[in-house]
């Protein structure tokens, strides 16, 4: 019986031989004849089975990118479709904008798997950290066969010629990461600029409007001084006060402050500031108690200007800083209780409590820029004032104050003047 395997083998024989069988009585004569032997070929009918797939190489990414700080850069070959045999092939550079040597080193790397050898390689591109600034830059790194033995020695198929797959280029982008620098600043200019603090609009035209208001009764200021003469004991309800005083306003911005800041802030100048702290009050009281009165009043609180000469890089801010170190002096209108406290021999201790508001202007200029800044500060009022007798009547006293202004800046005003009661 002859087996039908399934197994692909080379055409196989068996031999036989015939002899005389020794059981059985010898015939008489010769028993055998001269061909004794024979020879039996199994021709083998199956066929060869396909050789073991050798697999693809390929690049794992067609695109990949990374940071000149990154240093490195990884190229990855993978095999797959099969394992068998050897597999070698080759990386080299074929195009790109960056330049061998100064933006990268490494181009051509080869690639070996071994027999039954699948996954991934890799090859390490070094990439030069410079300190250039300059685009992102290119290299193109293409995948060719080096030597595939793609199957074993025991099959008969060969070599197999799809040895490379897809992508078989990858590009490698290497991001710049170096800044620009600043450009460099302008050379400084030489500047001159002058700037000024001073009322806003409340303005001295207030000051007629008061007056006329407070002397609406008696017209003529010769009345006014006639009637400073008749004899008058302390204020009672209904009577009117008219207060013109002046003094010195603190605190004083001066030039060395002024000076330091805008050198501080880059501005390589020398400044000067002329103050004129000299302030003035209108006050009008309505006696509306025995012992308390109502106050208003109109204040100037000084003025100041300043000139800043030397060198700047940029006037536009040379005039803004200058304007805001300006003191805020202004304008100014209150409004406050007074109680009048009598100390004897004529003399009065008037507190006072209140609110005020001030208005000003701060501006500074160069040949080329100009800054303007209105201010307006709102803010408590504490006073503490005496008043005597003058010596010319009853009427007609002096009068001593200081006035705190308490807001955003405070600020203080030292006043002594003239004070006219009536009816």
């Amino acid at each position: 019986m002859i087996l039908n395997d399934g197994a692909d083998e080379p055409d196989e024989t068996v031999s036989f031989t015939l002899t005389e069988d020794t059981a059985t009585p010898t015939l008489t004569g010769k028993a055998l004849g001269a061909q004794t032997t024979a020879t039996l070929t199994i021709a083998d009918d199956d066929a060869a089975p396909p050789p073991a797939p050798a697999g693809t190489l390929q690049f794992a990414q067609a695109n990949l990118s990374v940071s000149e700080a990154d240093g490195t850069a990884t190229l990855t070959v993978t095999r797959t479709g099969g394992t068998a045999g050897t597999a070698n092939a080759l990386i080299t550079v074929s195009g790109g904008s960056a330049t061998l040597g100064t933006d990268f080193t490494g181009d051509r790397f080869s690639i070996a798997f071994a027999d039954g050898e699948g996954g991934s390689k890799t090859a390490t591109v070094n990439v030069v950290n410079d300190s250039v600034v300059e685009p992102d830059e290119t290299v193109v790194y293409t995948l060719s066969e080096e030597v595939l033995a793609a199957s074993p020695p025991e099959s008969k198929a060969g070599n197999d010629a799809k040895a490379l797959g897809s992508p078989l280029t990858s590009t490698l982008t290497i991001v710049n990461d170096d800044v620009a620098p600043s450009p460099p600043p302008a050379p400084a200019s030489p500047v001159l600029a002058t700037g000024e603090s001073s009322g806003g609009a409340l303005g001295l035209g207030l000051l007629p409007v008061l007056m006329a208001l407070a002397l609406r009764r008696r017209g003529l200021a010769g009345a006014v001084l006639l009637l400073a003469l008749l004899p008058m004991a302390q204020a009672a309800p209904g009577d009117w006060t008219l207060r013109l005083s002046a003094g010195a306003t603190y605190p004083q911005s001066g030039g060395n402050s002024l000076q330091r800041v805008l050198n501080e802030r880059g501005h390589a100048v020398t400044a000067a500031v002329q103050e004129e702290p000299l302030g003035y009050a209108l006050d009008l009281e309505y006696q509306f108690a025995p012992g308390v009165a109502l106050q208003g009043s109109y204040a100037r609180l000084g003025e100041a200007s300043a000139t800043v000469a030397g060198a700047s890089f940029d006037e536009t801010q040379l005039v803004r800083d200058m304007t805001e170190q300006l003191p805020r002096f202004g304008d100014l209108l209150s409004l406050a209780a007074i109680a009048q406290v009598p100390l004897g021999a004529g003399l009065e201790l008037t507190p006072s409590a209140g609110v005020f508001v001030l208005q000003g202007e701060r501006e500074a200029r160069t040949a080329s820029a100009r800054f303007k800044d209105k201010h307006t500060l709102a803010g408590a009022l504490l006073g503490l004032g005496f008043n005597g007798p003058l010596g010319l009547g009853p009427r007609l006293r002096w009068a001593s104050s200081l006035r705190l202004y308490a807001s955003a800046e405070p600020s203080a005003l030292f006043l002594f003047g003239l004070e006219y009661r009536w009816p």
